[in-house]
């Protein structure tokens, strides 16, 4: 048996992207980690006229064609381990290898706020073993709350054209383990390769 989240669910129980112990609180839209627009965003960088890019690009595609479960939604983690060096060159478009050993990022499973993907300062400071973040400066149901709202913003932006901001600072508290002073850090939530779809 894995030992990684199988992500396959319908709504996803609240508890499940901060702790086990809040399941009441039903997030109402299905959430799949899928990679299809960093893959299209690599698809166009084979014509982008950019040499050094439009290489990497094309040994993306020929490594892809031998994974081409990577091209599905992604219901087991354990595939990201299998076959890591092919989702260090997908993500590299968005974790430029220069800064990844300084910069705090992480790829996260749409709405969840667990990472499966992390610079190793992210990794260290803001996230617990599985991924899952944590010290948020919000309690439980203001964070669903605002959770919630974020999600019905990308779904009018994307279905009736409306684009409304909503902000509100996420702050993560982590107390260093060497001075024993409070460290804060704000996330800022990029939505580039989050995609909205309708069914039925």
């Amino acid at each position: 048996m894995s030992d990684h989240p199988d992500l396959r669910s319908g709504g996803v129980p609240f508890g499940a992207s901060w702790g086990e112990g809040l399941t009441a609180m039903e997030f109402p839209f299905q959430c799949r980690l899928s990679l299809a627009l960093l893959v299209a965003y690599w698809n166009q960088a084979v014509v982008s006229g950019h040499p050094a890019k439009a290489a990497l690009a094309k040994q993306i595609q020929d490594e892809l064609r031998q994974a081409a479960e990577l091209l599905e939604p992604i219901e087991d983690l354990s595939l990201i381990e299998q076959h890591q060096g092919l989702v260090d060159l997908l993500m590299s478009a968005v974790f430029p290898p220069t800064s990844w050993d300084r910069d705090y990022a992480a790829a996260t499973i749409p709405f969840h706020f667990r990472s499966f993907y992390a610079t190793p300062s992210f990794g260290r400071w803001l996230t617990v073993e599985d991924g899952t973040f944590e010290g948020l400066n919000l309690d439980r149901e203001v964070f669903f709350s605002g959770k919630l709202l974020r999600a019905y913003l990308y779904i009018v932006k994307k279905f009736y054209g409306i684009a409304l901001e909503f902000e509100y600072p996420l702050i993560c508290t982590r107390q260093d383990p060497e001075t024993g002073l409070a460290r804060h850090f704000q996330l800022n939530i990029d939505g580039r390769f989050v995609e909205v779809r309708s069914i039925g």
